[in-house]
C-alpha cells in the first residue's frame, strides 16, 4: 500500500516566518534612500525635548541620516517589528549619532534618539 501525499490548498503562510537578516550596508542604504526626502523621516517631539541642551536641530538629524555611516550592525526589535541601528555623522561643526529604525514595507525612517554636540 502506498501513501498519497496530502496537498493543502489555500493555506496561508505561517505568521511566524523567519525575518530575513538585514546587513549593515543594506540598512545604511535604505536609511540614506528614505532620508533623501525629508517627509519620509519621522522625528518625534521627544527627541528635541530630551536633547534641548544639546542644540540638535531637525536639519542636523536629516544631514546625519543622509551623509552618516552606520556603526555596528542593525538589530531586530521584535516588540516593534523594525530594525534599529546607529548612524554616525562627523561633519563641519557636528559630531553626532542618530539612532533610527526602519520597518519592512514602510518607506520611512523613525528617529529614536539623537546625541552628540555641535562644536562651539
Amino acid at each position: 500500500m502506498t501513501r498519497n501525499p496530502i496537498i493543502l490548498i489555500g493555506m496561508k503562510e505561517a505568521a511566524n516566518d523567519p525575518i530575513p537578516l538585514l546587513s549593515a550596508q543594506e540598512f545604511e542604504a535604505r536609511v540614506k534612500d528614505y532620508a533623501r526626502f525629508s517627509h519620509m523621516v519621522f522625528i518625534g517631539d521627544h527627541v528635541f525635548i530630551d536633547n534641548k541642551d544639546r542644540r540638535i536641530t531637525r536639519r542636523m538629524i536629516i544631514r546625519a541620516l543622509r551623509k552618516g555611516t552606520i556603526t555596528g550592525i542593525p538589530k531586530w526589535d521584535a516588540s516593534y517589528s523594525n530594525w534599529t541601528g546607529k548612524m554616525h555623522y562627523l561633519g563641519t561643526g557636528t559630531n553626532m549619532t542618530v539612532v533610527c529604525a526602519i520597518q519592512d514595507g514602510v518607506l520611512s525612517v523613525s528617529v529614536v534618539t539623537a546625541y552628540g554636540k555641535p562644536k562651539g
